[in-house]
């Protein structure tokens, strides 16, 4: 008989990573339950928490609209999931990536097909014609999808206290910004309904704010964007910024959202 080659360490810790992220995503087996119970994973990241909570699995269809280079899809990609791709119109060119994600240039009313979960995030601010482009995205989602759109909103307790100086208010890059209660009626418009909705702002919504209020550009002289050090803010100053946006989002008063939306 021929010898068995035994499995590379890397090749291993890649199959394990692989089963235990397919147990997280909604393909439980006991080897998944045996290694996450002897092996515990780290907290999912952002990105795969958003998935996560709009019930995708590996094999999903996911889309995300506005998606730049692909920086989120990028992560799914990496992650394990095995149907992603982003469209932006703003984007140089189409690009494929090694692990999978395609990143088309095209306008959301070129894309065809449908898909299980649909991402807008933080690009929806952007768009022009609101509903019209809430409409695209539910022509795209699968019976039974979620569409998830995070999204500054303005009825929050970082713009009562900043009013103009609001960061978020970023004019005139953001066109519309909205509040629940408009995002409610734009989802009945399209034919939709919330099913969750999680806030998730944090501290940057009261020291960017902070910055404009003080005169202070947000952007440093190397292009990079949100720099608090210009505040000269110490260390617990910070901290209670995050406090603050902790306990605004508890209170449903956070500077931005995820809305996981589905058809009515």
């Amino acid at each position: 008989f021929a010898p068995v080659e035994a499995p590379s360490t890397a090749g291993l810790q890649r199959w394990m990573r692989r089963v235990k992220r397919a147990h997280e995503f909604g393909r439980p087996t006991w080897v998944g339950a045996t290694l996450e119970r002897v092996r515990p994973s780290p907290a999912l990241s952002e990105t795969l928490q958003w998935a996560r909570n709009a019930g995708a699995c590996l094999s999903s269809r996911v889309l995300d609209v506005g998606c730049g280079q692909g920086r989120i899809v990028n992560e799914l990609g990496d992650a394990g999931f095995t149907d992603v791709t982003g469209v932006d119109p703003f984007i140089a060119g189409d690009v494929d990536y090694p692990n999978g994600v395609r990143v088309r240039r095209c306008a959301l009313a070129d894309v065809t097909g449908v898909f299980d979960v649909v991402m807008c995030h933080h690009a929806f601010e952007h768009m022009d014609a609101p509903l019209d482009q809430l409409r695209e995205m539910a022509r795209l989602l699968a019976p039974g999808g979620t569409l998830l759109i995070r999204i500054p909103l303005g009825d929050s307790l970082a713009w009562e206290q900043y009013g103009t100086d609001w960061v978020q208010l970023d004019a005139p890059r953001h066109l519309y910004l909205h509040t629940r209660r408009s995002m409610a009626h734009l989802e009945r418009e399209a034919g939709l309904r919330e099913a969750d909705v999680r806030y998730d702002s944090n501290g940057f919504g009261f020291w960017g704010s902070e910055l404009y209020r003080r005169d202070l550009p947000l952007q440093a002289s190397d292009g990079q964007m949100g720099c608090p050090e210009r505040l000269g803010a110490s260390a617990a100053e910070m901290e209670a910024f995050e406090r603050r946006a902790t306990e605004a989002n508890v209170a449903h008063r956070g500077d931005q959202a995820a809305f996981y939306l589905r058809h009515a």
